[in-house]
């Protein structure tokens, strides 16, 4: 079946690719071999590979170790492209259908689902923020004082933390934004942090025996806009058993604890308190969630389920939850079965989802999921909104960086509105030929959105946030950029700072000792 999927995959994707998407009635054909070579001042992570000279010596992929043979790769593809329907004729085209899309997603994430390249920006759900963030901030569809995030399973408060950073940057950058945001007043932002954990729990209200405030050691930063609580979110309000209170924690009546591998020693299982979210939320006079995170170890499905009211009355606007699988701490033996079945849920609540895959969004929900989803053995994080949510058009051109994973995202969102939004779904159809979606301006946007992003992180840094995670997300992109000689500097900080790489496990941060000695070992040069 993998051979299968590699010659659908290999024969579609940059087949879509030259069936260019284009700013005008005519299909253009036969691109040279210098589309695959990447823009000057703009680069693909996903698709690193092909973004660089077949014929450089040098080349390398900034991905993983291996080197990919991109010149086969090209020429296979090309070899292709008259071969298939959607390509059509310059009078007579036809857009892709659902399963080209769903293989030109597939061949750009097959080789991290399978692990033959670790990748660790799927287990970062930082990435995503500033691009939810930017959309939200610069609308005018809330009149609200407050800009509500939820960090359920918050562990050592990385993501509130994060969260905190990204908004007060944003505030003293967003009149930079090209279009639509000057004059715009950002609300306070509010966190709420669901931590059951007891010592974790203390950390986050700052009532450790050191005194660090709710972000650890940047004292005033959350000025109590982070509000921290010792319980753990499920299906129902109640009492559970939590194995390894001291490392990666996690809900479950049996012994499993005797399997987990922790950097530091677990702990005897500890008794909390468990909560729906639909009840807490009330409490504590929450009537809106603009962005839940869930992070509970396999238990995610359950937080989602205790939150079935505020799905249905459409009271949370974005959801980002974990699809567990290699983890012992994860209690069940089928985790992603619970992914399909979170997916299949949202689905019943209106909401479409999409994975967090390196600078794209893949469609899971309805037709657009398939078997190399459901059964990979990688752990990714799932994007959800309400399929009428006005923002995700935004975010998932905010977020992607080439102009098929765009185009086909949404595409893919179109074909999942009730009713469609398009006759023509789940073909590409106005997706690929709506001339302010031609591949010219989404790579242009796709650029400013990579320098205002990357002026979002220095001013984090300016602000004070010395956050370790957001730290390592900020190298990631720019090596993802091509701007590998600006990343390596911050991993050696981050390195020298934390000391061995085993140790930041305790923050909460997915850094595989290969990215550190991998980043100044294959230093590439920007594509030209």
């Amino acid at each position: 079946r993998g051979g299968m999927l590699w010659q659908i995959a290999l024969a579609a994707v940059l087949a879509v690719t030259n069936a260019r998407l284009r700013e005008d009635s005519n299909a253009l054909r036969n691109l040279s071999a210098k589309e695959f070579q990447g823009d000057q001042d703009f680069a693909s992570f996903a698709l690193c590979c092909q973004a660089q000279r077949p014929s450089d010596s040098a080349r390398c992929d900034l991905c993983g170790r291996q080197q990919w043979p991109c010149e086969q790769l090209l020429r296979q593809q090309r070899s292709t492209l008259d071969q298939l329907p959607s390509v059509g004729v310059a009078d007579d085209v036809t857009t892709p259908g659902i399963e080209e899309m769903r293989a030109f997603f597939e061949h750009s994430v097959a080789l991290y689902l399978t692990g033959e390249i670790t990748d660790p920006v799927f287990l970062d759900i930082e990435y995503v923020l500033p691009a939810i963030f930017l959309a939200v901030g610069k609308s005018k569809r809330s009149k609200r004082s407050k800009f509500e995030v939820m960090d359920v399973g918050a562990y050592a408060g990385s993501v509130s933390c994060g969260a905190l950073a990204i908004w007060d940057a944003l505030e003293e950058t967003i009149s930079d934004w090209p279009s639509g945001g000057r004059g715009v007043k950002l609300p306070e932002i509010q966190v709420t942090a669901l931590e059951p954990s007891p010592n974790r729990c203390a950390l986050l209200q700052g009532k450790s025996a050191k005194g660090v405030d709710g972000c650890q050691g940047w004292q005033g930063q959350s000025r109590g806009r982070l509000d921290a609580h010792c319980v753990a979110a499920s299906f129902e309000n109640s009492e559970a058993v939590m194995q390894c209170p001291n490392g990666m924690s996690f809900l479950a009546d049996d012994g499993s604890q005797a399997n987990v591998v922790s950097a530091v020693p677990c702990g005897e299982p500890v008794v909390v308190k468990t909560v729906r979210l639909d009840e807490f939320t009330k409490d504590l006079g929450i009537h809106e969630v603009d962005v839940l995170k869930v992070d509970a170890e396999g238990y995610d499905y359950n937080v989602i389920l205790g939150a079935s009211g505020l799905l249905e009355s459409r009271r949370i606007r974005f959801v980002i939850f974990e699809a567990c699988a290699m983890f012992f701490s994860c209690p069940t033996t089928e985790s992603h079965g619970q992914m399909e079945a979170a997916v299949r849920y949202f689905a019943s609540m209106k909401y479409v989802c999409f994975m967090m895959a390196p600078e794209m969004l893949v469609p899971l929900t309805g037709d657009w999921l398939t078997d190399l989803y459901r059964f990979s053995q990688l752990t990714f994080n799932v994007l959800c909104a309400h399929q009428k949510e006005p923002l995700m058009k935004e975010i998932i051109q905010l977020y992607s960086r080439t102009p098929r994973a765009i185009q086909f995202a949404l595409a893919a969102l179109a074909s999942l509105q009730d009713p469609p939004s398009y006759a023509a779904a789940p073909r590409c159809g106005r997706s690929c030929l709506d001339p302010l979606l031609g591949d010219a301006a989404l790579r242009q946007s796709a650029a400013q959105a990579e320098v205002f992003f990357e002026a979002l992180h220095q001013r984090i840094v300016s602000k004070g946030w010395q956050l370790s995670h957001m730290r390592f997300v900020h190298a990631r992109q720019l090596q993802a950029a091509g701007k590998v000689n600006l990343a390596i500097p911050i991993y050696h900080e981050l390195q020298a700072t934390l000391g061995p790489l085993q140790s930041l496990d305790g923050l909460g941060i997915a850094f595989p000792s290969l990215v550190v000695n991998f980043s100044i070992r294959y230093a590439c040069a920007a594509p030209v």
